[in-house]
Order: structure tokens, then C-alpha cells, then sequence
């Protein structure tokens, strides 16, 4: 499960929720999404979830503190172009391990 999340306007923000794997997967999202508005939803042929949220935000700055908080999925910031953004940082983060080298 990963979401993507942009701007749209200047102060309102999506997210999209990919792989919802699950009924029980899917209501946890929605519990969680509790003040956003949910604004589309899809199943795709593998019977997963996708969700579409929108919510307005008093600045970015809110913005990405909420996308900082966010725990439950990967979370990307992409452009209009669905082009992903290197900062900020949000959602929880996949921890890069260090591979042993062989002697």
C-alpha cells in the first residue's frame, strides 16, 4: 500500500491510495482519513483498493507536517506532471539496510 500526494490550487491537497489489499485494509484507511473528503475511489482487476482524498490546508507548511505524521503507508509528494519530489519527505519511510560485502 503507498499514496501519492500533489497540490491542487493553492491551498487544497490530494492523495491517492494505491493496493489497498482488503476490506479490513480499506476500512483502516477510510477510519484514518476520517477529515479528509473522500473524493474517488476505484478496484483495479487484482481486486485492490485504490482511494482518492482532498482536503484544504491553511499553508504548505501544514501540509507537510501532516505528511510527516503519516505512518501507515509510503507516501510520496509528486508535481502536476506525476513526477515525484525529492523533498519533502513524508509517510513512512522504507530504511535502507547495508548489505554485508563478501570477503
Amino acid at each position: 500500500m503507498y499514496g501519492e500526494t500533489w497540490c491542487r490550487g493553492d491551498t487544497k491537497y490530494c492523495v491517492q491510495i494505491n493496493q489497498i489489499k482488503g476490506k479490513r485494509n480499506y476500512n483502516k484507511i477510510i477510519k484514518l482519513m476520517d477529515d479528509w473528503s473522500l473524493t474517488g475511489e476505484g478496484i483495479t482487476g487484482k481486486k485492490e483498493f485504490l482511494l482518492i482524498f482532498s482536503k484544504t490546508f491553511g499553508s504548505r507548511d501544514e501540509w507537510v507536517l501532516w505528511g510527516k505524521g503519516v505512518d501507515a503507508f509510503k507516501l510520496n509528494a509528486v508535481n502536476q506532471k506525476g513526477t515525484t519530489l525529492k523533498y519533502p519527505k513524508m509517510g513512512k519511510q522504507t530504511k535502507k539496510t547495508k548489505t554485508k560485502k563478501k570477503k
